[in-house]
């Protein structure tokens, strides 16, 4: 069932949520647990609830895609965020990393899209059992990129991999700092994921 932001007060921090089958449904400031300011109505949100229907207390609420920091979307990366399920890190050495980016796997993507990084400067929380579901490409945050430790100078931009976007909290962050990034769409794209 999806839930959806009815209403919503960025002053006080209540609102209500509101699903095709229940609501409007009250949550106060404490529900929203990752403290959103700017929650949207219409905005699908995971809820947790407690209680039967039709008393539900609304326990918690998420948006559906973590916010990321402000002026850290880069424009060649939206050719392919929102467009593919997965990502495979395809080639790995000590200046380069690619990342072929599709649905399930190679099979089932014929036409994939690609990010590769070159003259790669840095990594951070790159591991190689990672698991890039969900990709969300774009810019580290200054913040970002002063808890790594990321060096950023000569021409280099720090750039964020998050991992799991759109399923609640992201999964882990992989950090890359690179003097040139080479963003290759798929001929064929499905429209981006919402």
């Amino acid at each position: 069932m999806t839930w959806k932001i009815h209403s919503w007060s960025p002053d006080d921090g209540v609102g209500a949520i509101a699903s095709p089958h229940f609501g409007p449904l009250p949550f106060h400031a404490t529900a929203n647990v990752d403290s959103v300011r700017d929650f949207r109505v219409g905005e699908a949100v995971w809820v947790e609830l407690d209680g039967q229907p039709p008393a539900f207390q609304v326990r918690a609420v998420r948006p559906f895609c973590q916010r990321q920091p402000p002026n850290t979307q880069w424009p060649p990366f939206d050719a392919i965020n929102g467009h593919y399920d997965d990502a495979l890190l395809e080639q790995h050495t000590d200046r380069t990393l690619q990342f072929w980016v599709g649905d399930c796997c190679k099979h089932c993507t014929p036409n994939p899209g690609r990010v590769r990084f070159d003259e790669v400067i840095s990594t951070v929380g790159l591991d190689d059992d990672i698991v890039f579901a969900a990709p969300l490409f774009r810019l580290a945050s200054p913040e970002e990129v002063e808890a790594n430790h990321l060096v950023v100078s000569g021409g280099t931009k720090a750039f964020c991999i998050v991992t799991d976007h759109g399923q609640g909290a992201d999964g882990p962050s992989i950090f890359v700092v690179a003097r040139s990034v080479e963003v290759i769409a798929s001929e064929v794209l499905v429209p981006p994921r919402t």
